[in-house]
């Protein structure tokens, strides 16, 4: 029952940041997830955006802004007797994975440059050495 009503809000969340709050501070907003507590007295939305320090502080000012708001258009979906409070978390996991990744791609790079050298290093040695050879004949 947790996972539906976690889905529901996270469902619900992102459509009212995303369509319903005009605020210019919220700009690339991605609601990642909710999570309930198991007495349904609280639920954190986790969301992450794009951009610089100063943009990510200025965005999460604007949503604990509109926290109350985000929260009066939740409650009358979800059909609960107390409507669980709502936190809204900066989580900063898909950029840590992103420069993860990123990370991944230049090691990888680097290692097959490394290769390439290592073979045409490998090459010039043998044609070095057959043309020596041919030189002796």
């Amino acid at each position: 029952m947790i996972e539906k009503l976690n889905a529901r809000i996270h469902n619900l969340a992102a459509e009212i940041i995303l369509y319903k709050l005009s605020d210019p501070r919220l700009k690339f907003v991605t609601v990642l997830r909710a999570e309930l507590t198991r007495d349904l007295q609280y639920c954190t939305i986790y969301v992450s955006c794009l951009g610089t320090e100063q943009q990510k502080r200025t965005t999460m000012r604007a949503l604990q802004h509109a926290r109350g708001y985000i929260q009066r258009q939740i409650a009358p979906n979800l059909k609960l007797r107390h409507m669980p409070r709502i936190e809204i978390k900066f989580d900063d996991g898909a950029e840590k994975s992103q420069k993860m990744s990123n990370f991944i791609d230049e090691v990888l790079k680097e290692g097959k440059t490394a290769e390439e050298k290592v073979k045409t290093a490998e090459e010039e040695e043998v044609k070095t050495s057959e043309d020596s050879e041919i030189e002796k004949e």
